[in-house]
């Protein structure tokens, strides 16, 4: 029996309000693997992954996940439990610490049944490690007193030990500073190699970077 995709596009159109923003795309990601939506600043990659992640609606095709359809607003919920969406501007409340954003993260996926109690722990500690690897940040600073670059890699670190079926990431490469690209990269690679699936917005001279399973053009309507 064939393996079914993590996450199938047949023909999709994204939409910013009831506008479409690009052209039809279509690909299937499968576990393991990496794919990258590439293309030009505004040509609608950011709106396409968000409605990926099922937090924008989709204007037309198909959208299956793990070979189900679901439904935006009632069954997306499923999702949230299988795809962490890194989005490109960091989110984090800035009068947190690091360590009290973590916690406050954590303590809402149990309360969402996204984890079971147990997984606390773990997680939490899988972060510390993460974190670490990526870029040494002091848990008890202040979310404000972070650069751009390592809200970033906080948020990374933080979808990482989560253990999402499916990281999806918004330009993840952006703001990070020359010298923490290369263990950002081998630490998304270690993701994938362990069986996630990774599919990012990516400009084309990252591509460089990554060895995709595919990659495709979004070209936006103008």
């Amino acid at each position: 029996m064939m393996d079914i995709p993590f996450l199938k596009a047949e023909s999709v159109v994204a939409t910013y309000g009831s506008l479409p923003v690009s052209e039809p795309v279509s690909f299937s990601l499968y576990k393991g693997e990496i794919g990258i939506l590439s293309g030009s600043n505004g040509s609608g990659k950011s709106t396409l992954i968000g409605a990926l992640s099922g937090r924008i609606q989709i204007l037309s095709g198909n959208l299956a996940l793990f070979g189900r359809t679901p439904r935006f607003g009632k069954t997306w919920t499923v999702i949230h439990q299988n795809i962490h969406f890194l989005k490109q501007f960091p989110i984090a409340p800035p009068f947190l610490s690091v360590e009290e954003y973590v916690s406050t993260c954590i303590r809402r996926w149990l309360m969402l049944g996204f984890i079971q109690g147990a997984d606390y722990y773990a997680i939490s500690t899988k972060w510390l490690m993460e974190v670490e690897a990526l870029a040494s940040i002091d848990s008890i600073r202040l979310i404000r007193e972070l650069s751009f670059g390592q809200k970033r890699i906080l948020e990374l670190s933080l979808a990482l030990a989560a253990g999402p079926k499916i990281l999806v990431a918004d330009e993840p490469l952006a703001g990070i500073a020359s010298s923490l690209i290369p263990p950002i990269v081998e630490s998304l690679n270690r993701y994938v190699r362990e069986g996630g699936s990774l599919i990012m917005a990516s400009h084309t001279p990252e591509l460089k970077l990554w060895t995709p399973e595919w990659v495709v053009e979004v070209v936006g309507i103008k």
